[in-house]
């Protein structure tokens, strides 16, 4: 055995080592014909907007409970809110107590004044604190409580509980804010293992978790009950005990709730429409005003991830972070010099990447990849008959994993466009006028002519086809009613060239898809 070992090992080490040296030296073996392209301003190469790197962080979560989804999925749209004043704390246990036994002096008619449509009969306005071993922390948020419960409170204090609109506004500002105290998640409210114990802590703990209007504990603490929207009862922001703290302190986030529900995270603050007299408990609140105006959309037009949840199955959650990526350029951003392949990539050149072991065990995936993905082109047999043609019949997939095979990427759509636009920029790639340069529709072909063989379809940096012959998978995502597609960018032998030999031309095709007329181009950053 031992002799075994001391024949293999050296066999294994030095396979390793021709292993890595051909890694390394692939590129320079490959040497693909390109050109450098200098592209116009455009911005920062794809940035993630917060909410998605939050919402990719813990997409498994998600996956598994779709509770928060309605708030994350919610059509983007801004609206105007009415100045009013806000308890600056949660209402606390000490507080709500008082109310419970002031409330059992007062006459039938003015309890039952508090009572709401539905509400059963007959009700006791009381806390589950009582029964939980946080009872007796007098300075912690009143929680236990159902929507009934403080609902009633907010109505005898003068006030009211705050609707959906008006608790965002209380956390998020007129500036969109993403945490209730910022753009970036402090896990400061969140000191203790125990969860029950984050959840009792006395407001203003953590002034750096205060919103700027003096408004504490949105994020934190307990959740809140609102009103809702369209009459349906709902609780918003984080608590003491729902993980990922990350996730739920949100200020978007917030759950439909059946309105007798009580949890010893769940409380609520009040909201007034002028400042509050003293009510009948004795209990003075402190109350910060939050100014009218405009509320941004709760979910931030920005962000990528909230649409993607809007069309994906939970199952397709773990492909989240590739289709981000894809979608990274809608406005246009892209890095400012590439190297840019000077024609698609022939049928030649893929069967190079076809014949590759490491390509076959799937070294070159990418980790949301459909399982059993085959490389293999459509008609392959036929289309090796014409090598230097442009390898068409490949889904996205396949031209991803070519693309980092051959150590570059696919372009984005707004590189494409600048790359075929050119600087200044043009409406086709030779120009603005119009003319039977490119292999589109008019030039009667019914198959793609060789890449590169068409010099008239060329821009001035020496890129060629750009405008016809097969159109090009690119690396941008296409969120639409149907679902999400990738961009596919350029004209084809069979469409007609004058609408389609602009740089701005686009379509959208699901990723699996194998098309006869579409082939795909590398870049190199």
């Amino acid at each position: 055995m031992k002799k075994l070992l001391d024949v293999l090992l050296p066999a294994v080490a030095v396979t390793a080592a021709l292993a890595v040296a051909y890694l390394e030296l692939r590129p320079w073996l490959l040497a693909p014909d390109t050109v450098p392209v200098t592209l116009s301003a455009g911005g920062g190469g794809g940035r993630m907007h917060p909410l998605d790197r939050v919402l990719l962080d813990h997409r498994f979560y998600l996956e598994r409970n779709q509770s928060l989804l309605p708030a994350l999925t919610a059509k983007p749209a801004a609206g105007q809110v009415h100045g009013f004043w806000a308890d600056t704390c949660e209402v606390t246990q000490g507080a709500f107590r008082k109310f419970t036994q002031w409330l059992d002096f007062q006459p039938p008619n003015y309890r039952n004044a508090l009572r709401l449509p539905g509400q059963p009969q007959p009700w006791k306005h009381d806390s589950s604190t009582r029964r939980h071993r946080i009872s007796g922390r007098l300075s912690a948020p009143a929680s236990g409580v159902t929507y009934y419960d403080a609902h009633a409170y907010c109505a005898a204090a003068a006030g009211r509980l705050p609707n959906a609109a008006e608790w965002r506004a209380m956390a998020a500002g007129g500036e969109g804010r993403l945490y209730p105290w910022g753009g970036e998640f402090d896990d400061a409210p969140w000191p203790y293992l125990d969860p029950l114990l984050n959840a009792a802590q006395p407001c203003g703990l953590h002034p750096a978790a205060a919103t700027p209007d003096g408004v504490h504990d949105l994020g934190g603490g307990v959740s809140e009950w609102s009103s809702g929207a369209g009459g349906i009862p709902a609780v918003h922001g984080g608590n003491g005990g729902e993980r990922p703290y990350a996730l739920n302190a949100l200020s978007l986030a917030w759950t439909p709730a059946y309105p007798a529900r009580r949890s010893p995270f769940i409380g609520f603050r009040c909201v007034y429409d002028a400042p509050p007299p003293m009510p009948g408990w004795r209990v003075a609140p402190a109350v910060a005003q939050v100014k009218p105006g405009i509320a941004p959309p709760p979910v931030p037009v920005a962000a990528r991830v909230p649409r993607l949840l809007a069309h994906l199955p939970p199952e397709d959650y773990a492909l989240l972070p590739l289709l981000v990526r894809a979608g990274g350029d809608e406005d246009g951003d892209s890095a400012a010099e590439l190297r840019v392949m000077r024609r698609e990539v022939t049928r030649a050149e893929y069967a190079r990447f076809l014949r590759d072991p490491l390509a076959r065990i799937g070294i070159y995936a990418d980790p949301g990849e459909p399982q059993a993905q085959d490389y293999t082109p459509r008609d392959w047999p036929a289309q090796l008959r014409h090598p230097g043609r442009p390898v068409t019949g490949v889904d996205w997939w396949s031209a991803h994993a070519y693309a980092r095979w051959a150590g570059g990427r696919l372009p984005r759509a707004g590189e494409w466009l600048k790359i075929a636009a050119g600087d200044p920029p043009t409406t086709r790639p030779w120009g603005d006028d119009f003319a039977p340069r490119a292999v589109t529709l008019e030039t009667a072909r019914t198959a793609p002519q060789d890449a590169g063989a068409t010099p008239a379809d060329r821009t001035r940096d020496g890129v060629l086809d750009m405008a016809g012959n097969v159109s090009e998978w690119t690396a941008t995502l296409h969120i639409g009613a149907r679902g999400f597609a990738m961009v596919v960018k350029g004209g084809n032998f069979t469409l007609p060239g004058r609408p389609t030999t602009t740089a701005t031309f686009a379509n959208a095709i699901p990723p699996n898809h194998r098309s006869p007329a579409v082939g795909f181009r590398v870049v190199f950053d």
